[in-house]
């Protein structure tokens, strides 16, 4: 559905406010100890994205305050969208908070997790390297991989995390195989 909210300074605002090749939507409630460590958490993963729209829909009633005193903790400050009566919480079919959107610049939903830890970070970088076509190995994002090769050694690094060392490493020597250009396989 179209999110159309007002931002702290009362704008009314829409998500084509905050383009991007893709946008990361978190709603949450400063209330939430968890929500509030996610919303910070979301703007240092969205740093590495360029260009990224990022939107933060505080959902419920918080004051101004409540909602600066949360993010000041965050090194990067998100764009805020104050959503009062939950209209938007209750059209975008929230269960729980924090939840993180990842939509394309078209709009096309890619990510959806709520309640989320470490591990939904995880996935939802891995959801912005494909939209953004690389593959980050250590500090290094890698761009010019075909997206082929990109998806396999994603493929590999779950195997790895999984412990299937043997479909993992399968994976890999087949991405070497037909990519020996990829350094990180």
């Amino acid at each position: 559905p179209v999110l159309k909210a007002p931002d702290l300074e009362g704008v009314l605002r829409t998500l084509a406010d905050y383009p991007g090749k893709a946008t990361l939507i978190l709603f949450w409630n400063p209330a939430n100890a968890r929500a509030r460590s996610a919303v910070c958490e979301v703007s240092s993963v969205a740093a590495g994205y360029e260009p990224l729209g990022l939107v933060t829909v505080v959902s419920g009633p918080s004051g101004g305050d409540e909602i600066t005193s949360a993010l000041s903790e965050c090194k990067q400050r998100p764009a805020v969208l104050l959503d009062p009566d939950r209209r938007a919480f209750s059209d975008y079919q929230i269960i729980a908070l924090p939840t993180l959107f990842i939509t394309t610049g078209e709009r096309h939903l890619k990510f959806k997790a709520a309640g989320f830890g470490r591990e939904g970070f995880d996935h939802a970088e891995e959801v912005l390297d494909s939209i953004y076509g690389r593959q980050k190995t250590g500090k290094v994002a890698v761009s010019e991989a075909a997206p082929e090769a990109l998806r396999e050694f994603a493929m590999a690094q779950k195997f790895n995390k999984l412990g299937l060392s043997a479909q993992a490493a399968s994976t890999l020597e087949s991405v070497t195989a037909k990519h020996p250009e990829f350094r990180p396989a």
